[in-house]
Protein backbone atom coordinates (compact mmCIF):
# COMPACT_ATOMS: atom_id res chain seq x y z
CA UNK A 1 0.00 0.00 0.00
CA UNK A 2 1.45 3.08 -0.62
CA UNK A 3 0.83 5.91 1.55
CA UNK A 4 2.81 8.28 -0.48
CA UNK A 5 -0.59 11.38 -1.26
CA UNK A 6 -2.55 9.80 1.84
CA UNK A 7 -4.58 13.10 2.59
CA UNK A 8 -4.47 11.77 6.19
CA UNK A 9 -2.24 9.48 7.86
CA UNK A 10 -2.60 8.79 11.28
CA UNK A 11 -4.20 5.45 12.29
CA UNK A 12 -4.80 3.01 9.60
CA UNK A 13 -7.99 0.46 9.88
CA UNK A 14 -10.01 -2.09 8.03
CA UNK A 15 -13.47 -1.58 8.06
CA UNK A 16 -16.48 -2.99 6.06
CA UNK A 17 -17.70 -1.51 2.72
CA UNK A 18 -21.51 -1.92 2.96
CA UNK A 19 -24.04 0.25 1.07
CA UNK A 20 -23.94 3.12 2.89
CA UNK A 21 -20.48 3.72 2.83
CA UNK A 22 -17.87 2.92 6.03
CA UNK A 23 -18.00 3.71 9.68
CA UNK A 24 -15.42 4.40 12.53
CA UNK A 25 -15.84 5.06 16.03
CA UNK A 26 -20.24 5.14 14.66
CA UNK A 27 -19.48 8.00 12.49
CA UNK A 28 -20.53 7.01 8.82
CA UNK A 29 -18.60 8.45 6.17
CA UNK A 30 -19.93 8.24 2.65
CA UNK A 31 -18.75 9.02 -1.25
CA UNK A 32 -19.58 8.78 -4.61
CA UNK A 33 -16.71 7.10 -4.78
CA UNK A 34 -17.26 4.35 -2.53
CA UNK A 35 -20.79 4.01 -3.66
CA UNK A 36 -19.39 3.33 -7.09
CA UNK A 37 -16.57 0.84 -5.70
CA UNK A 38 -19.27 -0.73 -3.88
CA UNK A 39 -21.75 -1.20 -6.94
CA UNK A 40 -19.01 -3.04 -8.53
CA UNK A 41 -17.65 -5.65 -5.63
CA UNK A 42 -20.08 -5.11 -2.58
CA UNK A 43 -19.47 -5.39 0.41
CA UNK A 44 -15.49 -6.00 1.21
CA UNK A 45 -12.83 -4.42 3.61
CA UNK A 46 -10.98 -1.46 2.98
CA UNK A 47 -8.06 0.21 4.54
CA UNK A 48 -8.61 3.43 6.65
CA UNK A 49 -6.40 6.27 8.03
CA UNK A 50 -7.87 8.27 9.96
CA UNK A 51 -6.40 11.34 12.59
CA UNK A 52 -7.88 11.26 15.82
CA UNK A 53 -8.29 14.51 16.21
CA UNK A 54 -10.32 15.18 13.17
CA UNK A 55 -12.90 12.84 12.82
CA UNK A 56 -14.31 15.01 9.94
CA UNK A 57 -12.74 12.98 7.36
CA UNK A 58 -11.00 9.82 6.40
CA UNK A 59 -8.63 8.26 3.84
CA UNK A 60 -10.17 5.20 1.81
CA UNK A 61 -7.35 2.94 -0.02
CA UNK A 62 -9.18 1.80 -3.16
CA UNK A 63 -8.10 0.55 -6.28
CA UNK A 64 -4.34 1.53 -5.45
CA UNK A 65 -5.33 5.27 -4.35
CA UNK A 66 -6.31 6.97 -1.32
CA UNK A 67 -9.27 8.71 -1.46
CA UNK A 68 -10.42 11.65 1.12
CA UNK A 69 -14.11 11.14 2.42
CA UNK A 70 -16.24 13.17 5.07
CA UNK A 71 -18.16 12.48 7.50
CA UNK A 72 -22.06 12.35 6.23
CA UNK A 73 -22.97 14.85 8.76
CA UNK A 74 -20.19 17.73 8.51
CA UNK A 75 -20.44 18.39 12.50
CA UNK A 76 -18.12 16.02 12.57
CA UNK A 77 -15.22 18.25 11.08
CA UNK A 78 -12.79 19.48 13.62
CA UNK A 79 -14.58 16.78 16.41
CA UNK A 80 -11.36 15.16 18.25
CA UNK A 81 -12.44 11.66 19.12
CA UNK A 82 -11.99 11.73 22.97
CA UNK A 83 -14.95 14.72 22.35
CA UNK A 84 -17.38 12.22 20.61
CA UNK A 85 -16.29 9.09 23.12
CA UNK A 86 -17.30 11.47 26.09
CA UNK A 87 -20.52 12.58 24.17
CA UNK A 88 -21.49 8.77 23.26
CA UNK A 89 -21.05 8.11 26.94
CA UNK A 90 -23.37 10.76 27.85
CA UNK A 91 -26.01 10.18 25.60
CA UNK A 92 -25.70 5.96 26.42
CA UNK A 93 -26.25 7.11 30.15
CA UNK A 94 -28.96 9.28 29.05
CA UNK A 95 -30.45 6.82 27.02
CA UNK A 96 -29.86 4.33 29.66
CA UNK A 97 -31.82 6.24 32.59
CA UNK A 98 -34.81 7.07 29.97
CA UNK A 99 -35.44 3.33 29.71
CA UNK A 100 -35.03 2.58 32.68
CA UNK A 101 -37.85 5.09 34.20
CA UNK A 102 -39.66 4.08 31.69
CA UNK A 103 -39.41 0.42 32.62
CA UNK A 104 -42.01 -0.10 35.46
CA UNK A 105 -44.83 1.90 33.47
CA UNK A 106 -43.71 -1.10 30.65
CA UNK A 107 -43.72 -3.50 33.15
CA UNK A 108 -47.14 -2.92 34.49
CA UNK A 109 -48.62 -2.42 30.69
CA UNK A 110 -47.70 -5.69 30.06
CA UNK A 111 -48.29 -7.26 33.13
CA UNK A 112 -51.93 -5.51 33.71
CA UNK A 113 -51.17 -4.52 36.93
Amino acid sequence: MNMENCPIAEQLLSRKLHSSGVAVMSVRYASDELERVYAKSGTRDVEILWDPENLGAISVFLDGIWHEVHAVLDWFDGVPVDVWSNLRSVLREFSNAAHSDFQPTITTQVSGE
